[in-house]
């Protein structure tokens, strides 16, 4: 018996080198410590921002063979193990799959809950056809998707059940477009619908086709609920208003069981930026009608500057418009105007690459020096890079000394 089992092991071993000589192993592993000098150890450990002392690292190993791609992502961060990411891609024939696991080995009750899904798609004839499969704590969601063209005339549908709640920032589990889980500490609200069953209720469905009519693209949608008839919408895009390029309006006609709507939405293209990075805050806000559309003022909140010369890039820009609208790097910052300068490629400093960010702030001073950003890294070899990042404020000192690095392979 133990002979069977030696060789059994032997055996093993021997296909298992067969079948990675066959294929493909691909990773990287990045690593950052944070130390955050001012920082404030918080109540939970679910919102370590203010941290003293911050670990992230991400192990991804991913395996290819027979355009089939197997890929293992392993998340550590300050509380210990975090997340556990598995994934599969590939094509049989015309059928296109992908599914994925994350897994929580701490617990649910950490940012980074657990979900099944996998995607099916594939082609029959002129009509593409998928098929999404969600599964989360208790809650199970299953979409069938078609969508067709002839040329003219575009139509999709889409065919739900199930109650799985969708979050309102984040989508569903398992999007490819909403960047979960790495989205810190946001997607936690899964799950928690009315619906506690593992089961595939009718949830809805929707229906909508493209189409020419006289002068305008007209799109049409018929959405139905577990109500039944929920509204049927029409809407046309890009209604120009004569001499006037820059401005075009939206409108939307809605019929419901008992009333109708007819929403105008404002829509501004003030083209291209030539030199000068010009920032133009303009209401688009919708009005239902008969409720008057008036044109808004036009302000200008903000000029900005870009070139480059030899290998480093300069920026600097001004704003003084609505802070969630403030363009990088002020975004997310109480100042309010800031100069950069970066290295662009190998031509100024090789392997060595640097940013250098001085925020200034609006005050009394002449300069009004507010703040220091900065950001470094060295290429040691062509799979290994170091990086180290500052921030300073003039108010606090040094608030984040940042160390990580990258391997690839």
């Amino acid at each position: 018996m133990k002979r069977a089992l030696v060789l059994s092991l032997g055996l093993l071993l021997v296909f298992g080198f067969a079948a990675f000589a066959q294929g493909e192993l691909t990773g990287s592993w990045n690593t950052t410590i944070t130390i955050n000098p001012a920082g404030e150890v918080p109540d939970t450990d679910l919102d370590p921002t203010n941290d003293f002392f911050q670990f992230d690292s991400e192990l991804e190993i991913t395996y290819s063979v027979g355009g089939w791609s197997f890929t293992s992502t392993t998340g550590v961060d300050s509380t210990g193990w975090a997340w556990q990411d598995f994934a599969v891609a590939g094509s049989f024939g015309a059928f296109d799959v992908s599914g994925g696991m994350i897994l929580s080995p701490l617990g649910d009750d950490l940012a980074y809950p657990e979900w099944i899904w996998m995607d099916t798609g594939f082609t029959f004839g002129a009509v593409d056809i998928g098929i999404d499969f969600d599964l989360y704590e208790r809650d199970i969601r299953l979409c069938l998707e078609m969508a067709a063209t002839t040329g003219l005339v575009d139509i999709s549908a889409e065919l739900c059940f199930g109650d799985l709640p969708m979050h309102p920032l984040y989508g569903y589990p398992g999007d490819s477009d909403v960047g979960y889980p790495y989205a810190p500490y946001g997607p936690v609200a899964f799950g928690t619908g009315d619906n506690d069953e593992c089961d595939l209720d009718w949830s809805g469905a929707s229906i909508t086709v493209d189409f020419p009519f006289c002068c305008a693209d007209v799109s049409a949608t018929l959405a139905l609920d577990c109500d039944g008839f929920d509204e049927a919408c029409f809407s046309v895009d890009g209604i120009v208003v004569a001499n006037i390029p820059w401005f075009t309006l939206r409108a939307e006609l809605c019929f419901i069981l008992e009333t109708k709507t007819l929403t105008l939405s404002p829509e501004f293209d003030f083209g291209a930026d030539v030199c000068f990075d010009v920032y133009i805050e303009a209401d688009d806000s919708s009005v239902d009608a008969p409720t008057y559309l008036y044109l808004p003022s036009i302000a200008i909140v903000g000029l900005g500057l870009e070139c480059e010369i030899g290998g480093v890039s300069f920026s600097g820009v001004s704003y003084w418009g609505a802070a969630a609208y403030a363009p990088a790097p002020l975004y997310g910052t109480s100042y309010w105007e800031a100069y950069t300068i970066a290295t662009t490629e190998d031509a100024c400093c090789g392997p060595f690459d640097f940013d250098v960010t001085i925020f200034f702030d609006q005050g009394d001073f002449l300069f009004d020096v507010a703040a220091f950003k900065a950001n470094f890294s060295y290429e040691l070899g062509a799979n290994f890079i170091f990086s180290m990042g500052l921030d300073y404020t003039a108010a606090s000192g040094l608030t984040l000394w940042e160390i990580g690095f990258e391997i690839l392979w």
